[in-house]
């Protein structure tokens, strides 16, 4: 294996504080988002490394400190990628379109403070991704009213609201239970675990009987090193999510589910393409209800889709620069989703 590098040196100035791949244009061509004080789009042109800033006057809008973190879904449904930069105050929002992105406009979800964690998930099943925030000093749950448009109402999120504390090491939108809808789960430096279940329309209930042992000592005091981050999959393959944790002591603990052979799909793109391509769920007849919205990447393993009951689903998307698109499958799928269609 060989691996070939890029520029030298940054075009950017300060740090970098995160790296996310996705498509920038119509074609679907691939590209890399850097998260400087002003995001960067990296392309590949067959000779090398292009490096440019998302459009906009940077002149007093570049945040001085750490960078904060970027984003990159498609929050408004018409097939591109927009990237939010996720500011203490107020969000800047880059909206996906041909060829690129658009001017940077304000955009009311901010961090909650630096640093932050963040999630995304379609917490009122409604088809459009929702986003979670946990800074530093706030927490706050973003309902997307598509275009450039959220609205902060963690206040009406049950427990989410009054039993979760700001600062967490990391937060996961998943859905452990494998009821259909997408919960919270929140890991704190100290050990701290909190699972947040969704009952509905972004309606939160604690998770009180799933607890884990994440003491960061493991009983032993001469070893020190918190939860620093996780992930959700299905890392036994026997058909149901499961939850990885990393510690700053650089320990790693995989918690395998015992809910095993639940009805899901699993998705994934077509070769070449980078995404994420944001993906409902629909069952039921003969009113359908959402039983989930993803962000599927392509360099990414297949996304675990849990259903809600057995029996067809329809799936729905849309490539950038293309019309909406529909796919039927059944538990048990495996599904890359086809191309055709692409284009206007």
């Amino acid at each position: 294996m060989a691996l070939s590098g890029g520029p030298a040196e940054s075009p950017w100035p300060g740090a970098c504080r995160g790296l996310e791949a996705l498509t920038p244009t119509q074609d679907g061509s691939p590209g890399l988002l850097a998260a400087a004080a002003w995001p960067h789009l990296l392309t590949w042109n067959g000779d090398g490394w292009a490096v440019a800033p998302l459009p906009g006057d940077r002149t007093g809008r570049a945040p001085a400190g750490s960078p904060p973190p970027c984003v990159a879904a498609d929050w408004d449904g018409d097939g591109y990628v927009d990237v939010l930069q996720l500011r203490d105050a107020e969000g800047l929002l880059w909206r996906g379109q041909k060829g690129g992105f658009a001017e940077p406009v304000a955009c009311p979800a901010g961090s909650g403070g630096s640093p932050a964690r963040w999630c995304v998930g379609d917490f009122d099943t409604d088809g459009k991704p929702d986003l979670f925030v946990s800074g530093s000093e706030s927490c706050q749950l973003w309902e997307n009213e598509g275009r450039d448009s959220f609205r902060p109402v963690i206040h009406y999120a049950g427990s989410l609201d009054y039993r979760t504390e700001p600062g967490a090491a990391d937060c996961l939108a998943t859905d452990l239970n494998h009821d259909g809808r997408p919960d919270v789960a929140l890991l704190y430096g100290k050990g701290h675990f909190l699972y947040h279940f969704n009952r509905g329309y972004r309606c939160m209930a604690e998770e009180g009987q799933l607890t884990l042992d994440l003491d960061p000592s493991g009983g032993d005091p001469s070893k020190a090193g918190g939860p620093a981050c996780a992930t959700a999959g299905d890392v036994n393959a026997d058909g149901s999510l499961d939850l990885a944790v990393a510690f700053d002591s650089g320990e790693v603990r995989c918690f395998l589910n015992d809910r095993r052979d639940q009805p899901g799909l699993w998705i994934r793109l077509p070769r070449g393409r980078t995404g994420p391509v944001t993906v409902s769920v629909w069952q039921g007849q003969p009113r359908a209800f959402c039983v989930g919205t993803h962000l599927v990447a392509g360099h990414a393993p297949p996304t675990c889709v849990p259903l809600r009951r057995p029996g067809p689903c329809v799936l729905r998307w849309r490539w950038p620069g293309g019309q909406p698109l529909e796919l039927t499958a059944n538990p048990g799928d495996e599904l890359i989703l086809p191309w055709h269609g692409a284009h206007d």
